[in-house]
């Protein structure tokens, strides 16, 4: 999901505050490359960041920021690991 401010606004009208997902940095293989981007709010989502272990995590990261994040152009910085992966950065 390339950024679309339509679909952003409209995601939020639908329903209410969201997160934007989007993987900034990989390293090795990986389902999705950087860019890739997701939107989160509090009964789902839309698009996807690889799925698996993953978007969990960052679907979890994202619904614990979207409360605190309603200003528009907040962010915040998460990293996450593969399972059996060591962690690369934080």
């Amino acid at each position: 999901m390339g950024f679309d401010l339509d679909a952003l606004t409209q995601a939020a009208r639908q329903n209410g505050p969201i997160a934007r997902v989007v993987v900034a940095d990989v390293v090795g293989s990986t389902p999705r490359d950087t860019g890739a981007s997701m939107l989160v709010w509090k009964t789902g989502q839309s698009g996807t960041i690889g799925g698996g272990a993953l978007e969990y995590q960052a679907a979890r990261a994202a619904h614990g920021l979207r409360v605190g994040l309603r200003r528009c152009g907040a962010s915040a910085r998460h990293s996450a690991t593969l399972p059996g992966r060591d962690r690369i950065s934080d």
